[in-house]
């Protein structure tokens, strides 16, 4: 027979239990004898009817279910461990990934598209000529020669560079490129071309380095034999830099210098195309040519279409962040401000650009962007050799942006 106080008619010897006769169990928030205790757990976590112990809910831990599951781990028990990507919070109930600005995607593993910018990538960039637009802020990094929120101003009369940022003082009749300042005829050289070059020599060339953005435009079939394939000229977009160097080459009817082969070029020939690096050229700057017509001749192995590899393309890239492939061994070619065996890890702090391998020159006050390398800084920190202005606040490095 079960026992029950005959007195006051409250169970008292079966924990977890109330009623004469111990037969109702205790509401969520009770335990113990006759369900007298109240149970001091958070966060919707129920205490154990018997001894009270917090039985948490996913996403919490500790006695009291009051302390999140620490960072990269989510769930019941805080058991799951988070698989986001590019610094992406993990929501600590479900494991959902909340992306930084500038990532999108279910683990934050992609940039935000060209064009886009923000929290879920939800803003339109409006940068122009040219410009790069940050993923992360929208903020536009013009090319050198122009200046203005969305890079849409030219350099006024007498200045050039990055944000317009220098003054020319070329000598008379000399011309101030928007972009490299002076640019002296081929009898002079010098900061000013000022200077008289020796007898049958230049005083600079210009170097194009130029960034292949996208290859393999207008190839009809790609199961072509090489030497059919020799000779097609294809359609390029690219990025030049431009650049001066000292040169003594003769003058005599040089127009192109493709690395270390000169002669009167029309085209520039590569013996390879890797999507995304970068090739170089010379340029006399009086010659008629001024644009680099490249014409390839492919390596004799099958090109694979983008996100394939390997043998009739049958294997997948598994690159992450827009990283491409080889098409002959599947090694991922990562873009810049990313590294990894699968371009899966974004640049450490305080390095940037290509394999992460440039070395940010932001103050410790600032934070250094890991694709472009610009700093973004608060407006009233600067450095002693920055002289930028832009949106009216001083920038604290000549690569920067202000927040």
């Amino acid at each position: 027979m079960k026992r029950y106080n005959s007195v006051n008619g409250r169970c008292n010897y079966k924990s977890g239990y109330a009623g004469k006769i111990c037969n109702e169990t205790c509401s969520p928030d009770r335990w113990g004898l006759n369900c007298s205790r109240k149970c001091s757990c958070k966060n919707g976590a129920v205490c154990h009817p018997v001894n009270g112990t917090c039985i948490c809910t996913a996403g919490w831990r500790g006695k009291r279910c009051d302390i999140q599951c620490p960072k990269g781990k989510y769930g019941v028990n805080c058991a799951k461990k988070c698989d986001c990507l590019n610094r992406a919070k993990c929501n600590h109930i479900n494991g959902t990934c909340i992306c930084s600005e500038g990532f999108t995607g279910t683990r934050c593993e992609q940039i935000c598209p060209s064009g886009s910018w923000g929290k879920n990538c939800l803003s339109n960039c409006t940068c122009q000529n040219g410009a790069v637009c940050l993923p992360e802020t929208g903020y536009c990094d013009c090319l050198s020669g122009w200046k203005g929120h969305s890079c849409e101003i030219p350099c006024d009369e007498g200045t050039y560079g990055y944000f317009c940022s220098k003054k020319c003082n070329c000598w008379e009749n000399t011309i101030c490129d928007k972009v490299e300042g002076c640019v002296c005829s081929l009898e002079y050289t010098g900061l000013m071309c000022n200077e008289s070059c020796s007898n049958g020599t230049w005083g600079k060339i210009a170097r194009i380095i130029v960034h292949v953005k996208m290859v393999l435009n207008v190839i009809r079939s790609m199961e072509t034999v090489c030497a059919q394939m020799v000779g097609k000229v294809i359609d390029v977009i690219f990025l030049a830099k431009l650049e001066f160097l000292e040169n003594s080459a003769k003058k005599k009817g040089i127009a192109w210098a493709m690395q270390s082969v000169i002669g009167e070029l029309d085209f520039a020939t590569a013996l390879k195309v890797i999507l995304k690096q970068s090739w170089m050229a010379y340029w006399n700057p009086s010659s008629k040519y001024k644009k680099i017509f490249p014409r390839m001749h492919f390596c004799c192995d099958q090109v694979c279409k983008k996100g394939l590899w390997g043998v009739n393309c049958g294997n997948k890239c598994e690159c992450l962040n827009e990283g491409d492939c080889s098409p002959f061994n599947g090694t991922c070619i990562c873009p810049l401000g990313f590294t990894g065996s699968r371009c899966e890890s974004i640049c450490n702090p305080g390095f940037f650009g290509i394999n992460c391998s440039n070395k940010c020159e932001c103050s410790s006050d600032c934070s250094c962007h890991h694709v472009a390398g610009t700093c973004s800084c608060e407006p009233e920190k600067t450095e002693a050799n920055c002289n930028v202005t832009f949106d009216d606040k001083i920038c604290s490095h000549h690569n920067c942006s202000c927040l």
